[in-house]
């Protein structure tokens, strides 16, 4: 299944953003898949769009949207936060993908 995801939208802020993408049919990969299963998933997907967002100087309100495509046919997305604040894991899903797509 392809995605055209138009010309590049403008967010506010992440639940913005998040709304957007579920609109579009993207589900949060965390409400479908065991954190297992997500490593192994995030092996067959490619990331389609990465959305950044920098809320002032509050660095807990960074975070980036990452929109993506898997060859099980289904859209994802990761939303990461940085810092202190970041999860482990999904940074670790989200490295996978960033090696990939370099």
């Amino acid at each position: 299944m392809e995605f055209d995801m138009g010309e590049r939208k403008k967010f506010n802020d992440l639940a913005d953003a998040i709304e957007y993408a579920k609109e579009m049919g993207f589900t949060d990969i965390n409400q479908k898949k065991s954190d297992h299963e997500i490593l192994d998933i995030t092996k067959s997907c490619d990331i389609i769009d990465v959305y950044n967002f920098e809320q002032g100087t509050n660095p807990g309100d960074e975070a980036t949207l990452y929109l993506i495509r898997c060859e099980d046919g289904n859209p994802y997305f990761i939303a990461l936060s940085f810092g202190m604040y970041q999860d482990p894991d999904k940074a670790d899903w989200v490295d996978i993908l960033e090696r990939k797509r370099s």
